[in-house]
């Protein structure tokens, strides 16, 4: 079970789709954004989870930031219920 206390503040969830190799140089870099709390490997539809804090008007201007990091390929926003 997951420990839902750890997530607090959690306001976005983010699939991220990267360039094959590149995985652990995006969690890092996509992990020293600000706004940016947990990244996440992954196996399916996405390469790379991230967990964003921040206040929902500010979630353009960080998937903008997400999409320069070098190795992203694309940024899906995804719908969750907190």
């Amino acid at each position: 079970m997951v420990d839902r206390a750890s997530y607090e503040g959690v306001t976005a969830i983010v699939g991220l789709k990267i360039v094959p190799g590149m995985e652990d140089a995006v969690c890092q870099e996509s992990g020293s954004l600000a706004g940016i709390s947990h990244t996440f490997k992954a196996f399916g539809s996405f390469d790379v989870i991230v967990f964003l804090t921040l206040d929902h008007s500010d979630v353009p201007a960080l998937l903008k930031q997400l999409k320069k990091v070098e190795g992203v390929l694309d940024v899906h926003p995804l719908k969750f219920v907190p």
